[in-house]
């Protein structure tokens, strides 16, 4: 793995990091998330790069400065990836948002971690994804930390878990999910 997580790099560092990756046939994750001047050409850069790798399984591309109308090209270059099986798409709230929720899944149908933390996307984006998780059924972690979700999100989100069976994992911490959330929560968790 290699981490560039919170540094400082645009997109020449990401293309020097990319460049490497022949003489890497061992690589199977990347990240360069929360390096906010990479931008979309950068991301572009990357992507591009892990699907002609071929054996990188984990991405990290969240708060990289991506915006809504990156969503569709993101999408696209996610799509062409096989094999991809983590994504961490978190701090990138200009980009993620329930539209986007919708789509992501789809694109990536073999994950089984999606970091999506720190998006602030509210109780409408939980449930445009949680009505989206049975097109990741091999999911065994989903990360949806600091994303303003209150008692109809984690109901939203609690009413599609039997989708996820896999599911191991599932973290709502610093969200508003109250008495209500919890016991819809604790109810499909005990169907």
């Amino acid at each position: 793995m290699i981490s560039l997580v919170a540094n400082h790099i645009g997109v020449g560092g990401v293309t020097s990091v990319v460049s490497a990756f022949d003489s890497c046939p061992a690589l199977r994750g990347v990240s360069i998330a929360g390096n906010s001047k990479v931008g979309m050409k950068g991301v572009e850069t990357l992507l591009e790069g892990v699907r002609r790798h071929g054996g990188i399984t984990s991405v990290g591309v969240g708060g990289t400065g991506l915006q809504g109308a990156d969503a569709g090209r993101l999408t696209a270059l996610l799509r062409d990836i096989s094999g991809l099986t983590s994504l961490d798409m978190r701090d990138s709230p200009a980009l993620v948002n329930p539209f986007f929720l919708t789509t992501l899944p789809g694109a990536v149908p073999l994950l089984t971690t999606l970091e999506l933390r720190g998006n602030s996307v509210g109780d409408e984006g939980a449930a445009s994804l949680a009505s989206h998780l049975s097109s990741v059924p091999l999911l065994t972690r989903l990360d949806f930390r600091d994303n303003s979700v209150g008692d109809e999100g984690a109901a939203s989100l609690a009413s599609h878990l039997s989708s996820v069976p896999l599911l191991t994992s599932l973290d709502l911490s610093y969200n508003s999910v109250g008495d209500e959330g919890a016991a819809s929560l604790a109810s499909h968790l005990s169907s």
